[in-house]
């Protein structure tokens, strides 16, 4: 009977697992039927390339030449036995090359020994053997520290956590958090199924999405998880602290106290709330240094933007508006334990009190009236 083989390596990882399909079809018979594959150590791994099956093979060697065979060795059927020739198979991904022997011939037949007449041999004794050392068991994963706070809406002018950003292909939840986390991020977010968004906080004018199928796109890197959606983000938090705005800041220098006074619009109609931009700051902006900066320059209006803007003034211009504090949600870049307003918002703060000691007059104390002087007058 005629036999074609047809092997191919599908995949040779570099820990040596290697999955081979080899399919062999009888002419006569016109249908694949099941092999084995047996290694030098005598192990054969069953396939089935009838149904499309693919088992991996263990411990191959790139080089090394192995047997493709259906036998008495493996199945009890000796009539077909694959052995003869060698075709060599290249590694389509990885390059290795894996030597194959493979083949077609018949299994010569066995003849028939006739029983002996005596007494029956010995049957030797089976060696007992001492239980080996148990294999450790698997450590249990450690729970993640990450938790889950749902679906969010995600805007390309206005992103929900715009601090940090990571995209690939094969994205998967743990990745991304794990990429936020390396930047002291405690909030990451997953979108459209490759990309991964970090920040401290979650901006305005985010809100949690109606539906969770709105962040049910596959991650590209784990199909079981979901990696967001269209303008709809997967957010997990880490439990950081958030960031705060301090009620009252002092300046040290001119002992000026200033006050927090709340979250307002910028930029309105083209005009800015407060007209004096100050940069560059020592240190970076935060409402501490900002404060400071604008007292320095008489100023009694300190306000904080967009993570790294220090604005001073000395009054409101008309056109703000207070807003509520959500939208001042942006991290000061060189502080993330404070808030600095936000996109066209402002964190702002005013001169309430100068604490300082009251100074002394120059000049002679005047005398007190009715004191007669050293005339007696």
């Amino acid at each position: 009977m005629q036999i074609a083989w047809k092997a191919v390596i599908l995949s040779a990882l570099l820990t040596g697992v290697v999955a081979i399909d080899i399919q062999y079809c009888s002419s006569a018979e016109s249908v694949c039927k099941d092999i084995t594959f047996q290694s030098t150590d005598a192990i054969c791994y069953g396939l089935d390339p009838s149904i499309g099956a693919i088992d991996t093979v263990i411990g191959l060697t790139a080089g090394v030449a192995y047997t493709v065979f259906t036998g008495a060795a493996c199945t009890g059927d000796a009539s077909e036995v694959f052995g003869a020739g060698v075709t060599t198979l290249a590694d389509p991904f990885l390059g290795n090359v894996l030597s194959v022997s493979v083949g077609v011939s018949t299994a010569p037949e066995v003849p028939e020994v006739p029983a002996t007449e005596g007494p029956e041999p010995e049957q030797p004794v089976p060696e007992v053997l001492e239980p080996g050392p148990e294999e450790p068991q698997p450590q249990e994963p450690e729970p993640s520290k990450w938790t889950a706070l749902g679906c969010f809406t995600d805007f390309a002018g206005a992103r929900t956590l715009p601090a940090g950003s990571h995209y690939s292909p094969t994205l998967t939840i743990e990745q991304c958090q794990n990429f936020c986390d390396a930047s002291d991020f405690g909030f990451a977010g997953v979108e459209f199924g490759s990309e991964c968004w970090c920040d401290h906080s979650i901006k305005f004018p985010s809100v949690q999405a109606n539906s969770t199928s709105d962040c049910g796109v596959p991650c590209g890197g784990n199909t079981n998880q979901t990696c967001g959606g269209t303008s709809f983000i997967n957010i997990f938090s880490s439990g950081k602290p958030l960031p705060t705005t301090p009620d009252v800041v002092v300046d040290p220098k001119s002992k000026t106290e200033w006050k927090y006074s709340g979250c307002f619009t910028d930029n309105s109609l083209g005009v800015r709330t407060l007209p004096l931009r100050l940069q560059p700051i020592t240190g970076g902006v935060t409402p501490q240094a900002c404060a400071e900066t604008c007292a320095a320059i008489d100023q009694t209006i300190a306000g904080v933007e967009f993570g790294e803007e220090c604005w001073c003034g000395t009054e409101i211009y008309a056109s703000a508006a207070h807003v509520d504090d959500v939208q001042c949600a942006t991290a000061c870049k060189s502080n993330p334990a404070f808030f600095c307003g936000n996109n066209n918002r402002l964190n702002i703060y005013e001169v309430v009190i100068k604490v300082g000691p009251v100074p002394e007059p120059e000049g002679p104390a005047p005398e007190e009236p009715g004191v007669p002087n050293e005339s007696g007058f």
